[in-house]
């Protein structure tokens, strides 16, 4: 799970410093499928 989060924060990173997003501020966040069972709660901490 570490290494697709990482992944995960690297590419949300790579969003927020496109000049078109860099200013806008992150206001939700969707886990599709229903109610997020494998991420520990430290790891949808970390994410968030």
């Amino acid at each position: 799970m570490e290494p697709y989060l990482d992944a995960l924060l690297t590419e949300l990173t790579r969003w927020t410093n496109k000049p078109a997003l860099h200013e806008r501020r992150l206001e939700f966040v969707y886990f599709g499928g229903g109610t997020p069972s494998i991420p520990s709660a430290t790891q949808i901490s970390r994410l968030l």
